[in-house]
């Protein structure tokens, strides 16, 4: 329910009761500039909601590509209007997982599913204006599946595109199409694993359509083994008209597909291949809390995989951060566990015996 509270001028304040962090007056921006039907003393009557700045996010990247395919590094965000707004919301939540979980879905639009294991959050940043954050991140290699190649996904694999089929044998659409309007900006360098290269240079797209603009781009730099990627998404029109619509799905589309297509790599030489193994653990990055790092460990060395490299890395984590009792504690609970899968009971016995005394 969108609220109108009489301004004493003869218009209108505009409040949504359940966007956590907005200011009265300002609205998602779906709900701005538009039709609305006011309910006062009994009576209905049309009002048109003010025009608001959607905000822009950007998204600067410093990620690495691993051997085995697994993305990782920190990504910078950068964000204004009313994108701000929700990013706001991280300065107001004190459990760290809470605030991981909450930036997790923030960073939906460039990377959907990835784990944030660690947040730097600048302190006082004014309640209105841009709002900065950075995030490490872990991604899966799950699309990674040969030996022989490696495919990086755009980062943008989460935006939120509309969905406009429309079935050929539908009738004639009568109203407008009603968008969000939205500015997602991607920018930085990914680094390539040594030995491996693109297999191909993935030709950039440019569509301008009905209020979408799309602007897509790799940039690959092969003299420091580099892509920067160059994306940028703009939905500026609220309402399209409708015999638009048809010819806006179309180039919705062709956007969605060029965003499906991953970047392919190739090794060199057998050399590459043969490094996969040996830097699954060397670039296990020593983060800022003992609680963002078991993050990062359950997501790179699951319980269910390798567990030689799990053990591996939950000792380093007891190493760094072995004065946090929390963190102390669950990391040699996991160690246990490994010892009793590796048919060790005494070992793990003991262990969960030290853990119980710390």
């Amino acid at each position: 329910v969108i609220l109108a509270v009489e301004d004493g001028k003869g218009g209108y304040l505009f409040c949504d009761p359940t966007v956590e962090f907005a200011p009265p007056g300002d609205l998602p921006p779906a709900d701005c500039d538009r039709d609305v039907l006011l309910i006062k003393d009994g009576k209905a009557e049309w009002v048109r909601t003010p025009k608001h700045d959607p905000g822009t996010a950007t998204f600067s990247l410093d990620l690495q590509v691993e051997p085995d395919g697994r993305v990782s590094g920190w990504i910078a965000v950068k964000s204004s209007g009313y994108a701000a707004i929700r990013h706001h919301a991280l300065e107001t939540l004190e459990d760290d997982e809470e605030r991981r979980g909450r930036a997790t879905g923030l960073l939906y639009p460039v990377y959907f599913g990835a784990t944030v294991a660690d947040l730097e959050i600048p302190a006082k940043q004014p309640a209105s204006g841009e709002f900065h954050f950075r995030a490490y991140i872990d991604v899966s290699n799950e699309a990674n599946e040969s030996p022989f190649e490696r495919n990086v996904e755009p980062p943008m694999t989460g935006v939120g595109l509309p969905y406009l089929e429309v079935p050929e044998d539908s009738p004639p659409r009568k109203w407008p199409l009603r968008l969000a309007a939205q500015t997602i900006r991607v920018t930085g360098q990914i680094k390539l694993p040594e030995g491996w290269h693109p297999a191909d240079d993935p030709a950039p797209l440019h569509v301008k359509r009905h209020g979408l603009t799309a602007n897509l781009a790799w940039n690959l730099d092969r003299s420091t083994n580099c892509c920067k990627p160059s994306l940028e998404i703009v939905i500026s029109a609220n309402d399209v008209p409708p015999e638009s619509v048809v010819d806006l799905g179309a180039a919705v589309e062709s956007v969605r597909s060029w965003l499906d297509k991953p970047l392919v790599l190739s090794p060199t030489n057998a050399n590459a291949l043969a490094t996969v193994e040996r830097t699954r653990l060397s670039n296990f990055p020593r983060l800022s809390s003992g609680e963002g790092q078991l993050a990062l460990v359950e997501s790179r060395y699951p319980s269910g995989g390798n567990l030689q490299l799990r053990r591996a890395a939950l000792e380093k984590v007891m190493e760094w951060f072995h004065d946090n009792p929390k963190v102390a504690f669950l990391s040699q609970t996991y160690l246990a566990n490994i010892d009793l899968s590796e048919g060790k009971p005494a070992a793990g016995k003991k262990r969960m015996a030290a853990a119980l005394d710390t």
